[in-house]
């Protein structure tokens, strides 16, 4: 991605498991951390790192997690 422009995240569900997403963005968008957060309020949002680490699937990072439980929101931050 160029230098300063988003990376965008996909979030699709899990073709093998109905209870779960799949996180997905490219890999060229190293050293991006996805982050996420239960509630978007005024800055600063208290996000927090997702887990587990992301692992490349199809030429994607990817990340699995559940869809049961509370709301999340999702972001890839730089640090």
């Amino acid at each position: 991605p160029c230098p300063g422009c988003p990376v965008d995240l996909d979030i699709v569900r899990d073709p093998s498991n109905a209870n779960s997403v799949l996180l997905q963005w490219s890999t060229a968008a190293v050293g991006y951390n996805l982050v996420s957060t239960n509630a978007l309020k005024p800055p600063p949002s208290a996000f927090g790192p997702v887990g587990p680490p992301s692992v490349v699937i199809n030429g994607k990072f990817t990340v699995t997690n559940a869809t049961s439980g509370i709301n999340r929101f999702y972001e890839l931050r730089k640090p």
